[in-house]
């Protein structure tokens, strides 16, 4: 007779060493703060939902950055903030 074990995630933990950042505010209509604690921000690329880069800038080593998502139509993108050590996705 096979026995089954039940396994229920809760949560990822996040393994140190990632990004902690903030994206506000959310939605974004005019201009889109982005905020890193730790780390220093180098790139920035906003995608849209096909995955076609439409904004990318960088930097040396940034922890507030504000960017101008006043000419974007109205939806659903994706920022990937990079540091020199790791990558963090989200969206707006």
């Amino acid at each position: 007779m096979a026995s089954f074990i039940e396994i229920i995630a809760t949560g990822i933990k996040e393994p140190s060493g990632t990004l902690a950042i903030q994206l506000y505010p959310n939605p974004a209509s005019k201009n889109l703060s982005i905020r890193s604690g730790v780390e220093g921000i180098e790139k920035i690329g906003i995608f849209n939902m096909l995955g076609e880069e439409i904004y990318m800038l960088s930097f040396t080593s940034m922890h507030d950055i504000s960017v101008d998502v006043d000419a974007l139509s109205a939806g659903v993108y994706s920022v990937h903030v990079h540091s020199a050590k790791s990558m963090w996705v989200g969206k707006f």
